[in-house]
């Protein structure tokens, strides 16, 4: 579900297409990583311009769907100034942690993975048409972020 309490589904309607999809894993009340690798992402929205949404979609996934609601999340991006195209989504946790695992967006030693004040700061990126699939730091800087999630589109 995404901040505007509208269903998403995370194949068919981000991944699926000849678009770029970049995805990060965050929780809107984290006071380390998050906003910071949020506001970074921010700067990379300004560079996509008209792009994103057509060419390059992007999804932040709470880590803690328990408390990130959806007006919790329209709240935490309206504050980043996400337009259109940057959804801000939440769901059952055992999807969620299906998502990480599956994108490679975990820490090894379980007990780093259970709190989620440990998570990674990483950006997954791909276009399922092409089959490619890379990562960034999402603290790297924005115009190199830009360069890669927008070579494959």
């Amino acid at each position: 579900m995404n901040q505007d309490s509208q269903p998403v589904r995370f194949y068919d309607d981000l991944v699926r297409g000849d678009h770029v999809v970049a995805i990060n894993f965050m929780f809107a009340q984290c006071s380390d990583i998050c906003p910071s690798t949020t506001a970074n992402l921010a700067r990379v929205q300004a560079l996509l311009g008209e792009r994103l949404g057509r060419d390059v979609r992007m999804a932040s996934i709470s880590i803690d769907p328990r408390r990130d609601t959806p007006p919790i999340l329209k709240a935490y991006a309206r504050n980043f100034g996400a337009r259109p195209g940057w959804q801000f989504l939440t769901g059952r946790p055992k999807d969620i942690e299906r998502l990480r695992r599956h994108l490679g967006v975990f820490e090894r030693d379980p007990d780093l993975d259970r709190d989620i004040s440990q998570h990674t700061g990483m950006l997954v990126y791909g276009n399922e048409a092409r089959g490619r699939w890379s990562r960034v730091s999402a603290l790297a800087d924005p115009l190199r972020i830009f360069e890669s999630i927008t070579r494959w589109t």
